[in-house]
């Protein structure tokens, strides 16, 4: 049997600890962050305040903001580009309205559908005879927007893949 003195089982102990919470951190950090149509992205849910955004996200930076004028009305854009996000936020209901998806590591929740899949799996996954297609020539981008499961697809008008996943309300 080894001895070891009262120092050396602290620091065994120690080690041991550190070794866990790092290994649940990475778990944490490892767990996909899944696109809810209708619904959300992650934490992140439709309907929220700024207040709840900035508790999530943390305060956004003046350079990250954009006011924007649409048919409903002025909106506030906040870029949050290093994740991967665009959350826009209604002036009027101060709720957050819509969330724009540019990350590839985010998922559609119960699909392998994320940024960068083919067109083919949106096809293959929402019945196209419910969607709303949308062509912005200026931008080069066709939308396929699904209202009533409240997602929408943006796609390059030369390519056939996703370049963003919108979350909008349920019509």
């Amino acid at each position: 049997m080894v001895k070891i003195g009262i120092n050396e089982f602290i620091r065994i102990k120690i080690v041991l600890v550190c070794l866990f919470v790092l290994f649940q951190n990475n778990a944490l950090a490892q767990q996909a962050i899944f696109i809810q149509p209708g619904e959300g992205v992650g934490v992140l849910k439709l309907d929220d305040s700024l207040e709840s955004i900035n508790g999530i996200m943390g305060k956004i930076r003046a350079d990250n903001l954009q006011k924007v004028r649409s048919a409903g009305g002025i909106e506030m854009w906040l870029l949050y580009q290093d994740m991967g996000l665009t959350l826009i936020y209604d002036y009027s209901t101060k709720k957050l309205k819509r969330i724009i998806v540019t990350s590839g590591a985010m998922y559609v929740e119960d699909t392998n559908i994320h940024v960068g899949s083919d067109t083919s799996d949106v096809i293959a996954y929402y019945d196209t005879t419910h969607r709303t297609t949308t062509t912005d020539s200026e931008r080069k981008k066709i939308i396929w927007n699904y209202p009533e499961m409240g997602i929408g697809f943006w796609i390059g008008e030369q390519e056939q893949t996703i370049y963003a996943i919108e979350v909008m309300r349920r019509e």
